[in-house]
């Protein structure tokens, strides 16, 4: 079962590639080039906390807007009336600020965990992967949304974890080899992270994709209505 919510996610990434891309990139790709601009010619190599900070707030602010509009896309292709990335940034819009406490809630409790040790951080995420569908879908609150997500994913908690692992496994590799070929302080370097921080954004579709496949399974009132996956 396993390799088929992969598989299935794989498949539906790769068929709808360009409307993902169309809700994301535009996004993400100015706030990248302005991270990449702020952090090598403004700030330079005296890069603070405090700057760090600057950069993680902007990004935790436009990050509601693409990541609610890709659940909002991937939901209507489920019920087989696809939106297109306008329609998914406005009803993104009209779930920000919402959206925005869940993020910052679920994103503490996680990166706490991975603070610990990396396992319980693994754990927290798997349980908490059904946090937005709640909130976006149910119309729940950030507390809610977190404690339905709790309930939902216990039986499914492996699959999720597993899944989470291999997708973020094959994203960050190539950091590996980027850190192994290239000076830190090359323009090589710093135009090769640019490029692979955009492809992460993209590429890390494949969670909320994944997440949502088994969403689509347990929940019984699910965003397709059946449990027939629509690739």
């Amino acid at each position: 079962m396993f390799s088929t919510l992969i598989s299935d996610s794989i498949v539906f990434f790769r068929n709808h590639f360009a409307a993902i891309a169309a809700i994301i990139l535009p996004i993400i790709i100015p706030f990248e080039i302005f991270a990449a601009v702020y952090q090598h010619f403004i700030v330079s190599d005296a890069i603070t906390l405090a700057d760090q900070l600057i950069l993680m707030i902007i990004g935790l602010m436009i990050y509601p807007v693409y990541a609610a509009g890709l659940v909002f896309y991937i939901v209507s292709v489920l019920r087989r009336d696809p939106i297109d990335n306008n329609t998914a940034w406005r009803m993104a819009w009209a779930n920000w600020s919402r959206y925005l406490m869940m993020t910052v809630l679920v994103g503490s409790a996680v990166m706490f965990g991975l603070f610990l040790l990396i396992i319980p951080g693994i754990f927290l995420a798997a349980r908490l992967a059904f946090s937005e569908f709640e909130l976006l879908l149910k119309g729940e609150g950030p507390v809610d949304a977190i404690g339905k997500s709790w309930q939902l994913t216990g039986e499914h908690m492996w699959f999720l974890a597993g899944g989470f692992i291999l997708i973020t496994v094959a994203l960050y590799s190539p950091y590996v080899l980027l850190e192994y070929l290239f000076s830190p302080g090359s323009l090589v370097y710093w135009a090769t992270s640019s490029v692979l921080s955009v492809l992460v954004s993209l590429f890390g579709a494949l969670y909320t994709i994944f997440a949502l496949r088994i969403y689509d399974l347990v929940n019984p009132q699910a965003p397709s209505g059946n449990d027939q996956n629509v690739n």
